[in-house]
């Protein structure tokens, strides 16, 4: 769906923390046909890539379903509560030692087995770096008064 660049550099050992919101908006087709619309399902790939050279995917988190309930009703089917509310989705990794690339990025994809339903909307990717600290190194912790 999206690919975004982190322009800030990385290095081995950091560690980042990416989060998302996603809000569900699907609703049924047309149709009295069985089953449920799914739900939003998506992967976010942390990506390494060297000039002239294929990305790599360096590390991939898939959000699973997205949060339903289906204890209202609506046109004498079960109606989704969570349409229109967004959800958070974060996650941690570590970059190791041997993922050395020119440039890195994050990719949105969708994870949904199919396209009856899983009709969303993404908003405010983040990408939070830790700092790099590397061992015996001296750090001023200030507490506010």
């Amino acid at each position: 769906m999206v690919m975004l660049p982190i322009k800030e550099g990385v290095c081995q050992y950091t560690e980042l923390l990416v989060t998302a919101w996603v809000n569900d908006m699907t609703t049924w087709n047309g149709d009295k046909g069985s089953g449920k619309p799914l739900p939003p399902n998506i992967n976010i790939n942390f990506i390494g890539q060297n000039e002239g050279e294929n990305p790599v995917v360096l590390h991939r988190f898939t959000s699973g379903d997205a949060l339903t309930d289906y204890s209202a009703t609506y046109d004498d089917r079960p109606a989704n509560k969570n349409v229109g509310k967004w959800q958070q989705v974060c996650y941690t990794m570590a970059i190791n030692n041997s993922s050395q690339f020119e440039k890195y990025f994050i990719e949105v994809q969708n994870n949904t087995i199919h396209t009856y339903g899983a009709d969303y909307a993404i908003d405010d990717v983040r990408v939070y770096k830790k700092p790099i600290l590397k061992c015996g190194e001296k750090v001023l912790v200030q507490h506010p008064l």
